[in-house]
């Protein structure tokens, strides 16, 4: 269905604009893929729902809203540096366009506040922008951390709702898990991770290239490890009922 406002302009809810496919629904994630080919745009559309991002695929970007002055908060994981963050403000100042490297990581908190936009990739893009969008329908924030004080884990955005862990391995690696998770996300980001479970004496339960996703339960004692020559790097996106 389209809306209008005052404008000429209509807009979509984003579960209806054509460049965002979902490929995945459970009672708490709604994951969908959108694809940006240089010089082209979305339609307006709608964000009701908190959403992570990840930019499988990067290029220089311009957020377009529906109505001026229309605020949009984003939320960068913290595995994005502060240089990375000063050069994402300076390009928007003077240019318009924000460059998005590969594998970046940011939420949109949209469900009390709903935003409508458009996104635009910049004609200089020398290839298709990929992102992949979590939009987060239930949940609050977990009451315990995954990780403490584990070099390989970036904590990378605590929202309610949504607790998001960066893991990065070097060639050979392996992490092996200190508690029970339950319906956890698992997706691939970089490289190749191996998912190793301890019920099954360490048998391959998954494995993790880019943009590979399952959920899953992981218990304590599951290990994840990294099987190639280059570094990887999995996301786990965890919500509780």
């Amino acid at each position: 269905m389209k809306y209008k406002s005052d404008r000429t302009e209509e807009y979509v809810e984003v579960l209806n604009e054509p460049l965002h496919k979902e490929i995945y629904r459970t009672n708490r994630f709604r994951v969908y893929r959108a694809v940006i080919k240089p010089g082209a745009s979305t339609l307006y559309h709608r964000h009701s729902q908190n959403t992570l991002y990840i930019t499988f695929s990067g290029g220089r970007i311009k957020n377009i809203p529906f109505r001026k002055g229309q605020k949009n908060r984003i939320i960068f994981g913290k595995s994005l540096k502060k240089s990375g963050l000063i050069k994402l403000a300076f390009e928007r100042i003077f240019t318009g366009f924000v460059p998005f490297p590969d594998g970046l990581i940011f939420f949109m908190p949209n469900r009390d506040s709903a935003v409508i936009h458009k996104a635009k990739a910049s004609s200089s893009n020398k290839k298709d922008m990929i992102l992949t969008g979590i939009e987060i329908l239930s949940g609050h924030s977990p009451d315990k951390p995954f990780l403490s004080g584990n070099s390989c884990f970036t904590e990378e955005i605590t929202q309610p709702g949504l607790h998001v862990l960066s893991l990065s391995l070097q060639p050979g690696e392996s992490y092996t898990a200190g508690r029970t998770l339950t319906d956890v996300l698992i997706m691939g980001i970089r490289g190749e991770t191996e998912f190793l479970t301890a019920d099954s004496d360490n048998n391959t339960a998954g494995m993790f290239n880019k943009e590979e996703m399952i959920i899953t339960d992981v218990t304590r004692g599951d290990k994840f490890r990294n099987p190639s020559r280059e570094r990887s790097k999995i996301l786990l996106i965890e919500t509780a009922l």
